[in-house]
């Protein structure tokens, strides 16, 4: 692998974080859980959900009414390969009624590659 091909991989891991917060700030689950393989996990305020069944359960859970805004504080991004890479982001919350006080919090991901079929329009 390449530098170009690391820093590419790399910006679609950071793009895939930016798109998740997106999706759930705009109530949109449907396209927050297409981001995910059928398989894919998430670990979302201490409970794992495995499969879009589950991924699309635990945005059931979020109150209707509250406005979510995340702010991205920066992505750092490690390639280990073609197929692996491993993502440290801090985001910001709040305040809202889901959290009434701001808070800065750390995810950590870990994106493998998958095959997805080119989509015909």
């Amino acid at each position: 692998m390449d530098d170009k091909q690391r820093v590419a991989i790399a910006e679609q891991c950071r793009n895939l974080v930016l798109a998740l917060g997106y999706y759930g700030d705009h109530r949109d689950p449907a396209s927050a859980v297409a981001l995910f393989a059928e398989d894919g996990t998430w670990l979302r305020g201490g409970i794992r959900y495995t499969g879009h069944a589950e991924l699309s359960k635990s945005y059931q859970a979020g109150s209707p009414t509250a406005v979510l805004r995340h702010l991205h504080a920066g992505t750092y991004v490690t390639v280990t390969d073609v197929h692996h890479a491993e993502g440290i982001t801090y985001r910001g919350h709040g305040p809202g009624p889901a959290w009434p006080r701001p808070q800065l919090v750390r995810f950590r991901d870990r994106n493998l590659a998958t095959f997805r079929p080119a989509q015909h329009l």
